[in-house]
């Protein structure tokens, strides 16, 4: 079964891609793990490490009100104008994300909420990047009972305990059907 979270990842990863977003080409990555940069830049990596929180948003069927950080690096090398090249591709993205905030109906919404810059100094070249903190929030559903559960199974009978207009107590059984 797919995570939402990997669902809006790879529909983010077609967003950019189709977006044709300068110089980045095919460039465009939804994991983290591989290696900090690719050879060659720019390039654009996408992830979802930040903290996640929920809500109750509905209680029958129980469904939650989800968000949490995406994050899109965008990455180039060297030169004398590495800030404005970086701006000017951030520009690019933001405009693409703001487009089509719920990319492609797999979120309920999105929106900016960060920008941080920074130097790969580990990389033996001149890196630089800037990050866009996407808030993105969606909806689940709790997760289907599974049909092999005995508990769930064993529910014959529901008491029913109401009152009546004179305070008086009534209780009903009600035989569930098999």
């Amino acid at each position: 079964m797919i995570h939402p979270r990997q669902t809006i990842r790879d529909a983010v990863k077609a967003l950019l891609l189709a977006g044709n977003v300068t110089d980045v080409g095919d460039r465009v990555s939804a994991n983290r793990v591989k290696p900090a940069w690719p050879d060659k830049l720019p390039a654009i990596r996408i992830f979802t490490l930040g903290k996640e929180t929920s809500e109750v948003y509905e209680t029958a069927p129980k469904s939650l009100k989800r968000t949490f950080p995406l994050d899109l690096e965008i990455g180039v090398s060297g030169g004398d104008n590495i800030t404005d090249v970086l701006d000017s591709l951030a520009a690019e993205v933001e405009k693409l994300m703001h487009a089509d905030d719920s990319f492609t109906d797999t979120a309920s919404d999105s929106f900016l909420s960060e920008t941080d810059t920074g130097v790969d100094a580990e990389n033996k070249r001149q890196v630089a990047f800037i990050k866009l903190t996407y808030m993105v929030r969606y909806k689940t559903y709790a997760p289907e009972a599974i049909d092999d559960d005995p508990e769930l199974h064993d529910l014959k009978k529901v008491t029913a305990i109401t009152t009546d207009d004179e305070g008086g107590v009534i209780e009903s059984d009600v035989t569930l059907q098999e």
